[in-house]
């Protein structure tokens, strides 16, 4: 039976359904026999998420996983225009917030730079919208771009998730951007866009 205390603590925190999808690569071992690696390790994808909920917890908000993890085709692994980015909207579940992770993500609007991270939506159906994460991510690069998935703009505070200005001090959402997080996934479950677990 649970107490009093534990039933309060569920009602208010808000846990968000992720499915993690990872590109793999054939590798040939020594026999000759391929098989499927993954881009990115266990560790990695484990450290990108404890980060997201460590930051996100703090106002009651975290991210659990709904899905097996998946893999995704070697076509996948580097993304280098919109078309290979809309692409992955075939790779999508429904009623989770899917999060791909890929070897490298080329920026659409300026060739020659790489990008650690993105949320993308797909123009031809703006329900369409994914996480696009690189290999190349720094810890709180997935936190980040959830932070954009779930309604926040970039901001311009030292330190701040939503920010690129680093000096690495603790990484930190504030009050406003949580509420904002928060009404949007509440919305996204009233829409049914997203499933509670």
């Amino acid at each position: 039976m649970a107490s009093a205390q534990q039933v309060k603590k569920e009602l208010s925190e808000l846990l968000m359904p992720v499915a993690i999808a990872v590109a793999t690569r054939a590798v040939l071992d020594k026999t000759g026999k391929s098989s499927d690696v993954p881009i990115v390790s266990d560790s990695f994808i484990a450290e990108q998420m404890a980060s997201a909920n460590a930051i996100f917890g703090e106002f009651k908000l975290g991210f659990v996983s709904a899905k097996p993890r998946r893999a995704l085709a070697e076509r996948h692994l580097q993304l280098e225009d919109r078309a290979d980015r809309n692409q992955l909207v075939d790779a999508m579940l429904p009623g989770v917030v899917n999060i791909f992770f890929v070897e490298s993500l080329r920026d659409v609007d300026d060739p020659k730079l790489h990008r650690m991270g993105v949320t993308w939506r797909n123009l031809a159906n703006l329900k369409k919208k994914y996480v696009i994460v690189a290999a190349s991510a720094r810890e709180t690069t997935t936190a980040h771009e959830l932070g954009h998935f779930f309604g926040n703009d970039h901001a311009f505070v030292k330190n701040n998730l939503m920010s690129y200005d680093r000096d690495g001090g603790k990484v930190f959402l504030d009050a406003k951007q949580a509420a904002k997080a928060r009404r949007t996934a509440l919305a996204l479950f009233a829409s049914k866009e997203l499933e509670k677990i």
